[in-house]
């Protein structure tokens, strides 16, 4: 009975959901194999950096790149960076040279995921064959809430909300363009199905799942009104939240933890005011700016989340501070 009972409360305590959100902002030194420790130490599985000054674009590496590699985010570029994020380490990555994600005495913002054995998220590649509805297997058996795919092509980089989007549609990351057919066209139980457009023959793609959890994961859509210091709830502290315009060529806005005051990024531009202005502890804040509050236009949006406090026993606190 005693061991039962210390059974049943190390279950409690253990993480319901078990995603690792590292964010932070570091200054650039712009010198080669730099190490970057979390808050939380952790091997990554994506690390994504966007440079605070320059119109440079984010970038993004994943474990199933080329150990070194990373792959432009906000641009569609086929060439990869080898200078950008070097190696995924045991406590964080280590950055190279490129003044994308090391320029000396400049700011970085950067967001990192990863699993912690709850198997709520999973990363993975396949390579196109030209095929349309081609379904991608998946080693978890559960419907993503999330879908992001990376094409080691010059080809969009996109993704799909389960609560954001509906019928056959994803939304740009790479460029400011409407919803688009024939990327990213549905999702089922440990299966997500692709198009065409996500699907060129030869091409390298990597995607990356996350599983829906009402305490860290989370996507939504809502209609833009261009009211300022309008609150969109999410239920949870955010550490990343990007939004795009749905119908209309613009954005997309992300803003990470560590930017401060009413400060975001639109694709590649330099941080602006009036985007995506705060996160906060159930909901992030948009103002007037049409890359996150376009007027009469359908936004789409996906936040990747803090935990509370193990209040409840459930949960870790994994939010870098």
């Amino acid at each position: 009975m005693i061991v039962g009972l210390l059974l049943g409360l190390l279950l409690y305590a253990l993480p319901a959901h078990a995603i690792i959100v590292n964010s932070d902002t570091y200054t650039g030194s712009g010198s080669d194999d730099d190490p970057i420790a979390f808050a939380t130490a952790c091997t990554p599985d994506v690390v994504i950096i966007k440079r605070q000054t320059a119109t440079n674009h984010a970038h993004i590496a994943t474990s199933t790149m080329t150990a070194g590699e990373a792959f432009q985010f906000t641009n569609t570029s086929a060439t990869a960076s080898v200078l950008c994020v070097k190696s995924l380490t045991a406590t964080g990555f280590n950055r190279g040279t490129s003044s994308n994600c090391n320029q000396a005495a400049s700011s970085h913002y950067y967001v990192a995921l990863c699993p912690n054995g709850a198997n709520d998220m999973e990363v993975g590649t396949y390579t196109g064959n030209n095929g349309d509805s081609r379904d991608i297997p998946m080693v978890a058996s559960w419907t993503p809430e999330l879908v992001i795919i990376i094409p080691e092509a010059s080809a969009p980089r996109v993704w799909r909300g389960a609560t954001s989007h509906s019928g056959d549609s994803a939304s740009h990351i790479s460029a400011a363009s409407a919803d688009a057919a024939n990327h990213i066209q549905s999702f089922g139980a440990g299966t997500f199905q692709v198009g065409t457009a996500m699907n060129a023959s030869a091409v390298v793609y990597h995607w990356i799942a996350l599983k829906g959890d009402a305490a860290g994961i989370a996507t939504g859509s809502f209609t833009g009104n261009t009211s300022d210091d309008r609150d969109i709830t999410t239920g949870f502290a955010q550490e990343f939240v990007l939004v795009k315009v749905g119908t209309t060529a613009a954005g997309p806005s992300y803003r990470f933890t560590g930017m401060s005051g009413d400060l975001s990024f639109c694709l590649s531009d330099a941080q602006a005011a009036n985007q995506i202005q705060a996160l906060g502890a159930t909901t992030f804040q948009v103002g007037t700016d049409a890359c996150s509050n376009s007027n009469g236009n359908t936004m789409r949006w996906f936040a990747l989340g803090d935990t509370p406090e193990p209040s409840s026993g459930f949960y870790l606190r994994r939010r870098n501070q």
